[in-house]
Protein backbone atom coordinates (compact mmCIF):
# COMPACT_ATOMS: atom_id res chain seq x y z
CA UNK A 1 0.00 0.00 0.00
CA UNK A 2 1.36 3.48 -1.13
CA UNK A 3 2.15 5.62 1.71
CA UNK A 4 3.75 8.68 3.34
CA UNK A 5 6.41 7.80 5.66
CA UNK A 6 6.14 10.13 8.05
CA UNK A 7 2.77 9.71 8.38
CA UNK A 8 2.36 6.13 9.42
CA UNK A 9 4.33 4.22 11.25
CA UNK A 10 5.12 0.07 10.84
CA UNK A 11 2.03 -1.81 8.40
CA UNK A 12 0.27 1.12 6.94
CA UNK A 13 -3.20 -0.87 6.38
CA UNK A 14 -6.37 0.87 7.70
CA UNK A 15 -6.16 -1.96 10.53
CA UNK A 16 -3.31 -1.59 12.03
CA UNK A 17 -2.85 2.32 11.47
CA UNK A 18 -6.64 2.44 13.80
CA UNK A 19 -8.55 3.93 10.89
CA UNK A 20 -11.59 2.02 9.97
CA UNK A 21 -13.00 1.22 6.75
CA UNK A 22 -15.93 3.80 8.24
CA UNK A 23 -13.77 6.47 7.55
CA UNK A 24 -12.54 5.89 4.17
CA UNK A 25 -16.56 5.42 3.28
CA UNK A 26 -17.92 8.66 5.03
CA UNK A 27 -20.08 10.80 2.82
CA UNK A 28 -19.26 14.41 2.59
CA UNK A 29 -22.00 15.38 4.78
CA UNK A 30 -21.23 12.66 7.63
CA UNK A 31 -17.87 14.10 7.61
CA UNK A 32 -19.40 17.40 8.68
CA UNK A 33 -21.48 15.98 11.37
CA UNK A 34 -18.51 14.26 12.48
CA UNK A 35 -16.41 17.80 12.64
CA UNK A 36 -19.11 19.32 14.11
CA UNK A 37 -19.33 16.94 16.69
CA UNK A 38 -15.39 16.73 17.16
CA UNK A 39 -15.38 20.52 19.10
CA UNK A 40 -17.75 19.64 21.47
CA UNK A 41 -16.07 16.18 22.49
CA UNK A 42 -12.62 18.31 22.67
CA UNK A 43 -13.87 21.39 23.90
CA UNK A 44 -9.75 22.56 24.01
CA UNK A 45 -10.42 22.66 20.35
CA UNK A 46 -12.91 26.11 21.15
CA UNK A 47 -10.62 26.98 23.88
CA UNK A 48 -7.82 27.55 21.32
CA UNK A 49 -9.55 29.45 18.88
CA UNK A 50 -11.21 31.79 21.47
CA UNK A 51 -7.67 32.47 22.45
CA UNK A 52 -6.54 33.34 19.02
CA UNK A 53 -9.25 35.95 18.56
CA UNK A 54 -8.67 37.37 21.69
CA UNK A 55 -5.29 37.90 21.21
CA UNK A 56 -5.92 39.35 18.01
CA UNK A 57 -8.70 41.54 19.45
CA UNK A 58 -6.44 42.87 22.28
CA UNK A 59 -3.47 43.57 19.79
CA UNK A 60 -5.90 46.05 17.71
CA UNK A 61 -6.95 47.60 21.04
CA UNK A 62 -3.33 48.09 22.13
CA UNK A 63 -1.89 51.65 20.91
CA UNK A 64 1.14 51.83 18.93
CA UNK A 65 0.62 48.12 17.58
CA UNK A 66 -0.23 48.17 13.67
CA UNK A 67 -3.31 46.80 12.52
CA UNK A 68 -0.85 44.33 9.62
CA UNK A 69 0.54 42.73 13.10
CA UNK A 70 -3.09 41.81 14.00
CA UNK A 71 -3.41 40.30 11.00
CA UNK A 72 -0.46 38.53 10.67
CA UNK A 73 -0.90 36.83 14.17
CA UNK A 74 -4.99 36.15 13.24
CA UNK A 75 -4.05 34.28 10.17
CA UNK A 76 -0.89 32.26 12.29
CA UNK A 77 -3.22 31.54 14.66
CA UNK A 78 -5.97 30.46 12.65
CA UNK A 79 -3.52 28.16 10.86
CA UNK A 80 -1.75 26.86 14.35
CA UNK A 81 -5.36 26.75 15.36
CA UNK A 82 -6.22 24.04 12.38
CA UNK A 83 -2.92 22.27 12.91
CA UNK A 84 -4.22 21.31 17.19
CA UNK A 85 -7.66 20.59 15.37
CA UNK A 86 -5.69 18.14 13.17
CA UNK A 87 -4.04 16.58 16.23
CA UNK A 88 -6.73 16.05 18.18
CA UNK A 89 -9.17 15.13 15.20
CA UNK A 90 -6.41 12.61 13.95
CA UNK A 91 -6.03 10.89 17.16
CA UNK A 92 -9.92 10.27 16.98
CA UNK A 93 -9.90 9.04 13.70
CA UNK A 94 -7.35 6.23 15.14
CA UNK A 95 -9.98 5.71 18.02
CA UNK A 96 -7.84 7.43 20.49
CA UNK A 97 -8.05 10.36 22.73
CA UNK A 98 -4.96 12.52 23.43
CA UNK A 99 -4.64 15.15 26.18
CA UNK A 100 -4.95 19.00 25.49
CA UNK A 101 -1.10 18.83 27.15
CA UNK A 102 0.01 16.23 24.51
CA UNK A 103 -1.78 17.71 21.60
CA UNK A 104 0.26 21.22 22.56
CA UNK A 105 3.80 19.46 22.80
CA UNK A 106 3.51 18.06 19.59
CA UNK A 107 2.12 21.25 18.06
CA UNK A 108 4.60 22.97 19.44
CA UNK A 109 7.69 20.35 18.15
CA UNK A 110 6.32 21.01 14.54
CA UNK A 111 5.76 24.58 14.48
CA UNK A 112 9.01 25.68 13.21
CA UNK A 113 8.68 23.37 10.50
CA UNK A 114 5.30 25.17 9.69
CA UNK A 115 6.59 28.45 9.95
CA UNK A 116 9.41 27.51 7.45
CA UNK A 117 6.60 26.08 5.36
CA UNK A 118 4.57 29.38 5.64
CA UNK A 119 7.44 31.67 4.42
CA UNK A 120 7.80 29.20 1.28
CA UNK A 121 4.25 29.27 0.64
CA UNK A 122 4.12 33.04 1.02
CA UNK A 123 6.97 33.13 -1.34
CA UNK A 124 5.68 31.21 -4.35
CA UNK A 125 2.62 33.45 -4.32
CA UNK A 126 4.71 36.45 -3.86
CA UNK A 127 6.77 35.09 -6.96
CA UNK A 128 4.02 34.45 -8.99
CA UNK A 129 1.83 37.21 -8.67
CA UNK A 130 4.95 39.49 -9.05
CA UNK A 131 5.98 37.54 -12.71
CA UNK A 132 2.50 38.07 -14.01
CA UNK A 133 2.03 41.99 -12.94
CA UNK A 134 5.73 42.58 -13.53
CA UNK A 135 6.56 40.41 -16.49
CA UNK A 136 3.56 38.73 -17.98
CA UNK A 137 0.73 42.02 -17.90
CA UNK A 138 2.31 43.92 -20.30
CA UNK A 139 3.27 41.27 -23.19
CA UNK A 140 -0.38 40.43 -22.87
CA UNK A 141 -1.67 43.87 -23.13
CA UNK A 142 0.21 44.45 -26.05
CA UNK A 143 -0.79 41.79 -27.99
CA UNK A 144 -4.18 41.83 -27.33
CA UNK A 145 -4.04 45.73 -28.98
CA UNK A 146 -2.54 44.56 -31.65
CA UNK A 147 -5.11 41.96 -32.37
CA UNK A 148 -7.18 45.54 -31.95
CA UNK A 149 -9.27 44.38 -28.26
CA UNK A 150 -9.94 47.04 -26.82
CA UNK A 151 -7.71 48.24 -23.39
CA UNK A 152 -10.09 46.74 -21.03
CA UNK A 153 -9.66 43.48 -22.13
CA UNK A 154 -6.15 43.50 -20.95
CA UNK A 155 -6.91 44.35 -18.27
CA UNK A 156 -9.62 41.53 -18.13
CA UNK A 157 -7.37 38.97 -19.02
CA UNK A 158 -4.48 39.73 -16.81
CA UNK A 159 -6.60 39.28 -13.57
CA UNK A 160 -8.69 36.66 -14.58
CA UNK A 161 -5.59 35.10 -14.81
CA UNK A 162 -3.55 36.10 -11.64
CA UNK A 163 -7.03 35.23 -9.78
CA UNK A 164 -7.08 32.03 -11.65
CA UNK A 165 -3.20 31.01 -10.73
CA UNK A 166 -3.59 32.38 -6.88
CA UNK A 167 -6.77 30.28 -6.81
CA UNK A 168 -4.67 27.30 -8.21
CA UNK A 169 -1.43 27.52 -5.57
CA UNK A 170 -3.82 28.21 -2.87
CA UNK A 171 -5.47 25.03 -3.54
CA UNK A 172 -2.85 23.01 -3.73
CA UNK A 173 -1.19 24.45 -0.75
CA UNK A 174 -3.89 24.26 1.05
CA UNK A 175 -2.82 21.50 3.30
CA UNK A 176 0.32 22.63 4.60
CA UNK A 177 -1.09 23.05 8.42
CA UNK A 178 -1.95 19.03 7.98
CA UNK A 179 1.14 18.21 6.01
CA UNK A 180 3.41 19.74 9.07
CA UNK A 181 1.48 19.13 11.94
CA UNK A 182 -0.38 15.87 11.75
CA UNK A 183 1.95 14.07 9.05
CA UNK A 184 5.42 15.67 10.89
CA UNK A 185 7.13 16.87 7.62
CA UNK A 186 9.79 18.85 7.30
CA UNK A 187 8.95 22.47 5.42
CA UNK A 188 9.73 21.25 1.53
CA UNK A 189 8.37 18.00 2.26
CA UNK A 190 5.18 19.73 3.22
CA UNK A 191 4.72 21.11 0.33
CA UNK A 192 5.18 18.21 -1.86
CA UNK A 193 3.20 16.53 0.10
CA UNK A 194 -0.27 18.96 0.49
CA UNK A 195 0.48 19.36 -3.36
CA UNK A 196 -0.31 15.29 -3.67
CA UNK A 197 -3.21 15.14 -1.43
CA UNK A 198 -4.91 18.32 -3.35
CA UNK A 199 -4.75 16.46 -6.58
CA UNK A 200 -6.12 13.38 -4.77
CA UNK A 201 -10.13 13.60 -5.51
CA UNK A 202 -9.99 17.00 -7.25
CA UNK A 203 -13.65 17.56 -7.28
CA UNK A 204 -13.85 16.64 -3.40
CA UNK A 205 -10.90 19.01 -2.46
CA UNK A 206 -12.34 22.27 -4.27
CA UNK A 207 -15.70 21.76 -2.90
CA UNK A 208 -14.17 21.39 0.27
CA UNK A 209 -12.07 24.82 -0.30
CA UNK A 210 -14.44 26.53 -2.20
CA UNK A 211 -17.27 26.25 0.31
CA UNK A 212 -14.67 27.34 2.83
CA UNK A 213 -14.02 30.43 0.88
CA UNK A 214 -17.44 30.92 0.18
CA UNK A 215 -18.54 30.88 3.93
CA UNK A 216 -15.28 33.30 4.27
CA UNK A 217 -16.86 35.67 2.05
CA UNK A 218 -20.27 35.77 3.41
CA UNK A 219 -18.09 37.04 6.58
CA UNK A 220 -17.21 39.94 4.63
CA UNK A 221 -20.23 40.95 3.62
CA UNK A 222 -21.49 40.01 7.14
CA UNK A 223 -18.86 42.41 8.21
CA UNK A 224 -20.13 45.15 5.81
CA UNK A 225 -23.63 44.81 6.42
CA UNK A 226 -23.10 44.51 10.83
CA UNK A 227 -19.35 45.78 12.04
CA UNK A 228 -19.04 50.01 13.11
CA UNK A 229 -18.12 52.12 9.59
CA UNK A 230 -14.91 52.99 11.82
CA UNK A 231 -14.03 49.10 12.63
CA UNK A 232 -10.30 48.44 11.93
CA UNK A 233 -9.70 47.57 8.09
CA UNK A 234 -7.00 44.55 8.66
CA UNK A 235 -6.06 44.39 5.41
CA UNK A 236 -6.53 45.59 1.93
CA UNK A 237 -5.02 44.19 -1.40
CA UNK A 238 -4.18 46.45 -4.68
CA UNK A 239 -3.99 45.28 -7.85
CA UNK A 240 -2.67 47.67 -10.03
CA UNK A 241 -6.05 50.11 -9.88
CA UNK A 242 -7.99 47.51 -8.08
CA UNK A 243 -8.33 48.08 -4.32
CA UNK A 244 -10.10 44.83 -2.64
CA UNK A 245 -10.48 45.61 1.44
CA UNK A 246 -11.00 43.21 3.48
CA UNK A 247 -12.38 44.51 7.23
CA UNK A 248 -10.75 41.05 9.07
CA UNK A 249 -8.10 38.18 8.18
CA UNK A 250 -7.85 35.73 10.70
CA UNK A 251 -10.68 35.97 13.05
CA UNK A 252 -12.61 38.85 12.99
CA UNK A 253 -12.42 41.28 15.79
CA UNK A 254 -14.96 43.65 14.14
CA UNK A 255 -18.01 42.34 15.53
CA UNK A 256 -18.91 40.22 18.62
CA UNK A 257 -21.24 38.40 16.00
CA UNK A 258 -19.05 38.13 13.28
CA UNK A 259 -16.18 36.89 15.84
CA UNK A 260 -18.57 34.10 16.85
CA UNK A 261 -19.11 33.49 13.52
CA UNK A 262 -15.33 32.81 12.52
CA UNK A 263 -14.83 30.83 15.73
CA UNK A 264 -17.50 28.72 14.46
CA UNK A 265 -15.88 28.16 11.06
CA UNK A 266 -13.01 27.70 12.49
CA UNK A 267 -13.78 25.04 14.39
CA UNK A 268 -16.28 23.41 12.42
CA UNK A 269 -14.30 23.03 9.30
CA UNK A 270 -11.03 22.50 11.20
CA UNK A 271 -12.21 18.91 11.12
CA UNK A 272 -13.22 18.36 7.55
CA UNK A 273 -9.56 19.09 6.33
CA UNK A 274 -7.62 16.42 8.57
CA UNK A 275 -10.43 14.05 7.64
CA UNK A 276 -9.63 14.48 3.92
CA UNK A 277 -6.24 14.52 4.67
CA UNK A 278 -5.78 11.16 6.76
CA UNK A 279 -8.12 9.11 4.21
CA UNK A 280 -5.82 10.65 1.41
CA UNK A 281 -2.57 9.26 2.98
CA UNK A 282 -3.84 6.70 3.45
CA UNK A 283 -5.28 5.82 0.01
CA UNK A 284 -3.58 2.98 -2.31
Amino acid sequence: MARFRADVEGCGCLRCQGVGLAVRRRSLPAVFRWSARLPIERPSIAVAFLAVGLGQAALLATPGVGVPLAAVVGVLGAAVGRGYVGILGRAALGGHRLSPSAALRRLARRLPAFLAAGVLAGGALGAFVWLVTAWLAGPVRTGLGSLGAAPLAGEVVVLVGLAAGTVYLVTKLWFLPEACFVGGYGPIAALRVSWHVASLRRAKVLALVGGFGLLLGLGVLFDARVAAPDSPVVLSLTVRETTVVLRSFGLSAASGARFAFDVLLATGYSGVFVHHYVGSVLER
